[in-house]
Order: C-alpha cells, then sequence, then structure tokens
C-alpha cells in the first residue's frame, strides 16, 4: 500500500500530465505546485468561459441569418410571378384512327 507522500506525488504526477510541466524546479513545495494548479485550471476556466461567449454569439448571428432566409425564401416578389402562364389547348383528334396514319404521326 503506497504512502500518502506516494499517492500525493502520483496525483500531483497526473495533474502534470493534464495541466502540462508544473515548472524547471523540482524542490518546489507540494502546496507551490498545487496553487500552480489551482492557477491552470482557473486560466482553462477563464478560457473556456470566454470560448463558449465566442460561439453563443456566433450562433446568435447564425440565427439571424436564417431567419433572414427563410423570409427571403418564403416572400414571393410581387408581379408577374403569381399568375400560371397560359398554354394553348391541344387540338383535339378529328380523324380516322387507323394505325398507319397514328405512326405517321409519331
Amino acid at each position: 500500500m503506497p504512502s500518502d507522500m506516494e499517492t500525493i506525488h502520483e496525483r500531483l504526477a497526473h495533474l502534470e500530465n493534464i495541466l502540462g510541466p508544473v515548472a524547471e524546479n523540482k524542490n518546489q513545495s507540494v502546496n507551490d505546485r498545487f496553487t500552480y494548479a489551482v492557477e491552470m485550471a482557473e486560466t482553462a476556466a477563464g478560457q473556456y468561459v470566454d470560448l463558449a461567449a465566442k460561439v453563443s454569439c456566433k450562433i446568435q448571428v447564425l440565427k439571424e441569418e436564417v431567419v433572414m432566409l427563410k423570409r427571403a425564401v418564403t416572400t414571393v416578389p410581387t408581379g408577374g410571378g403569381k399568375s400560371k402562364p397560359k398554354l394553348p389547348k391541344p387540338k383535339p383528334f378529328g380523324g380516322v384512327s387507323n394505325s398507319k396514319e397514328l405512326k405517321n404521326f409519331l
């Protein structure tokens, strides 16, 4: 079973792996190392908050752009765009219905 100092050393080593090396000085006290780790955690938390604020602003801008695009798509321009185009009606077939005339027609 590891001693208390070995456990603390293992935990500090784990923190160093997560946060990066603490310092060049190996003779730092445990309290100094812990203080540095807390400072690094606070810095990371501050960076996270800044990043979250920037992402939130960007999402808001994108939402506004989507609303504008939806409006542009659903808005039909006024003018001749609403009426259907007039197409001529086909002439009714009034001749003899035999296969030779049909073949010539096609």
